[in-house]
């Protein structure tokens, strides 16, 4: 906060009463009764914050997510990142075919359920090659699809309406994240643009865990 000085007048200094330039630079911003009371009220409506002790927490009965690959991977959201052109794709299609068939990955039990595969960076055939690959028993709760909207416009719902469909439905996997994402701007915050995008995909995952 600043106080200006008083100005000089043609005759000479400003004579003005003790503490007179103080209220007459900022007497009109200073916190009324009706103010302070307006202030207090927005805070009397806040939000309390909803608190658990330890104790409570540490004995509290809990549902826990279930596994689809034991101890590695559990409903909800997840993310499969790694360097380009080391076999990411060829790795989601193998992990679709085995949870779809509940049959085990790296050694370890999964829990059979149909899965969605979004391919957004493929083609039908190259599918189609790899799969013949990898399998010569294609399961039918397997599902293949090469296009989809965007985050935060139709993609959300054309997930539900998917689910909707298909209720048996206990994995999608969406390849890859930058297909679905908004064209972003240079001066937009990469980690505030991640975490916003990935929120909004965590929501949909955990309202159907």
């Amino acid at each position: 906060m600043t106080v200006r000085r008083p100005q000089k007048s043609e005759h000479g200094d400003a004579a003005e009463a003790p503490g007179q330039a103080y209220k007459n630079d900022i007497g009109s911003t200073v916190p009324t009764k009706n103010t302070i009371t307006s202030e207090r009220k927005k805070v009397k409506h806040m939000n309390k914050l909803q608190l658990i002790d330890a104790d409570t927490l540490y004995y509290k009965p809990l549902a826990h997510p279930k596994m689809l690959i034991d101890g590695v991977l559990s409903d909800g959201l997840a993310i499969l990142a790694g360097d380009s052109k080391i076999g990411k794709s060829w790795m989601v299609l193998w992990l679709c075919l085995q949870i779809s068939r509940g049959e085990a990955v790296w050694g370890l039990p999964t829990r059979k359920t149909d899965v969605v595969y979004l391919a957004l960076e493929d083609r039908e055939w190259r599918v189609q090659q790899r799969m013949q690959e990898l399998t010569d028993s294609p399961p039918e709760n397997l599902r293949f699809g090469f296009s989809c909207g965007q985050l935060g416009a139709e993609l959300e719902g054309q997930i539900e309406e998917a689910l909707g469909e298909f209720p048996s439905t206990g994995l999608i996997f969406i390849d890859t994240l930058q297909m679905v994402r908004d064209n972003t701007s240079a001066k937009v915050n990469a980690y505030a643009q991640d975490y916003k995008d990935l929120s909004g995909l965590k929501k949909l995952a955990d309202d159907h865990s």
